[in-house]
């Protein structure tokens, strides 16, 4: 067989895998209630790739990543942030400095993430600090979180929009509220180590 030849049966082979790959991002906006009392609307989106698991080839999403970002009031200034662990608390602190904690299981991206080799199974929290006079976020310890900042972040967007099909694009606090009281939900989603 020619190159010619070679070349046009591998496209013709990859190219339907290619189109076979689908991806799915979910957007929406969410009110979120800080330790002072304010509520501030965050924008969030997470990106899933479709995969097949179990019996015959049953399709279903494995999140990839999440972008969060919001307009604060005071100080007046827009944060963003991005990454592969799931995002439970976002709070402002008294000097304006920005926490967001997240979790992240022992996967390649969840090592990656928090800078060390992770125990198969366990779930590791980080904790990041936007301060007022930086653009970028730092890695502290989740210690180091203010103790009135609490989860305030809906955990469970992949049951509401994948696994339920929901087209809301607006998530209130009384329906974060319901969607996040599934017993279903682990308790690491809830809260932090705070020692």
């Amino acid at each position: 067989m020619n190159y010619f030849a070679t070349a046009l049966c591998l496209l013709v082979g990859v190219v339907p895998l290619g189109a076979c790959a689908q991806g799915k991002t979910v957007k929406w906006k969410e009110e979120v209630k800080l330790a002072s009392g304010a509520v501030i609307v965050v924008d969030r989106s997470q990106n899933y790739r479709q995969v097949y698991s179990g019996g015959p080839f049953r399709p279903g999403w494995l999140r990839e990543n999440e972008r969060v970002s919001a307009s604060l009031q005071s100080p007046r200034r827009e944060i963003k942030w991005e990454g592969k662990p799931i995002p439970l608390a976002l709070d402002v602190a008294p000097d304006g400095s920005v926490c967001l904690v997240a979790l992240t299981t022992a996967d390649a991206a969840g090592e990656n993430e928090y800078g060390q080799k992770l125990q198969p199974g366990e779930i590791y929290y980080l904790a990041y600090l936007l301060a007022q006079s930086q653009n970028q976020w730092q890695r502290i310890p989740v210690t180091a979180v203010p103790q009135e900042f609490q989860p305030n972040m809906m955990v469970d967007a992949r049951r509401l929009f994948i696994e339920e099909g929901s087209t809301v694009r607006y998530v209130d606090l009384a329906l974060k509220a319901k969607v996040d009281s599934d017993p279903r939900i682990d308790r690491a989603f809830r809260n932090w180590p705070r020692k």
